[in-house]
């Protein structure tokens, strides 16, 4: 597989740099916490709207565990189908609208998920599983592929996304333990207001950060590929 014209351009023009973690962490800092704070939206919120919610439900005696796995089943086979097509919707409108409209919804589905749980109506839990992938992770997930890498220079890109990455894997990682602190606390309100606060932080990232597929970029996007096609 060829290396894409702009990694080509890079090495054509000796911009190659040695040590690229270290140029994007000094140089471009700013948008590796805000990759960060998008992803956090999406990877956290996930192990509250889908790894905790699953321990819930058993806990809590309102699903059996074949229920609860033909909830997860179901999510996740739509899932596959919902990233793909989130992701061809930010290639229409742009990454940061889709972010923002799907964090915003976030928020309040952070009580929602829970109260329709809390009825123990299998069709309600699945709708909720269906939500919570499908939208809440599957819709970021989506538009993370391109977005993250289009906010980094070319030199330093990879680095720059892998770092956004990583970081909010780790910082996510903590996610379990702190929503069984909340739920001891708290109770279901506890691990609900943590998605809430999740879809916040997205929010709030998205905000502060640039759209990199604007009608501009659409538009040259498109007649580069008219020109590719006239001269095949």
């Amino acid at each position: 597989m060829p290396e894409s014209p702009v990694f080509e351009d890079v090495k054509d023009e000796g911009k190659i740099v040695k040590a690229p973690i270290v140029e994007v962490i000094k140089n471009d800092w700013r948008n590796v916490l805000r990759g960060i704070g998008l992803r956090v939206a999406e990877t956290a919120g996930y192990a509250v709207s889908i790894t905790y919610m699953i321990s819930y439900l058993k806990t809590a005696e309102l699903a059996t565990a074949t229920e609860t796995l033909v909830a997860l089943c179901i999510a996740a086979a739509l899932g596959i189908f919902a990233t793909a097509g989130w992701a061809r919707l930010t290639d229409r409108v742009g990454r940061r609208p889709v972010y923002l409209w799907v964090c915003a919804f976030g928020i309040p589905f952070g009580v929602l998920m829970f109260l329709l749980v809390n009825t123990g109506l299998v069709l309600l839990i699945i709708a909720t599983f269906v939500i919570a992938y499908g939208v809440c992770q599957n819709a970021l997930a989506g538009a993370q592929g391109a977005w993250f890498p289009e906010l980094f220079t070319a030199n330093t890109r990879a680095s720059g996304a892998s770092l956004a990455y990583q970081i909010s894997a780790m910082v996510s990682g903590f996610t379990p333990f702190i929503t069984t602190l909340l739920f001891e606390s708290m109770g279901w309100m506890g691990p609900a207001l943590l998605f809430s606060a999740y879809a916040a932080i997205g929010l709030w990232a998205a905000l502060v950060t640039r759209e990199t597929w604007g009608p501009a970029e659409r538009q040259a996007a498109e007649k580069a590929a008219a020109d590719h096609a006239l001269a095949a």
